[in-house]
């Protein structure tokens, strides 16, 4: 088999389903989300799964930030 038979899989898009690139899409700085996400994830039931996906998690840090009046 040719190698280039091996590489078709890479096709444009694939890279959205890298988690750092999805940060990065979303404006969060990347390992700051990823070191908050692998240490809630053992302890956040799977109901709330959802709040550790960059832009969730990107709204709920947003509205911990007090705003300066």
């Amino acid at each position: 088999m040719e190698l280039r038979r091996f590489r078709s899989w890479r096709r444009p898009g694939c890279h959205h389903a890298n988690p750092h690139y999805a940060a990065r899409l979303n404006d969060v700085d990347p390992k700051a989300w990823l070191a908050d996400a692998l240490a809630r994830i053992a302890d956040l039931p799977v109901s709330r799964l959802r709040e550790l996906l960059p832009w969730e998690w990107k709204k709920i840090k947003m509205a911990a930030i007090p705003v300066a009046a």
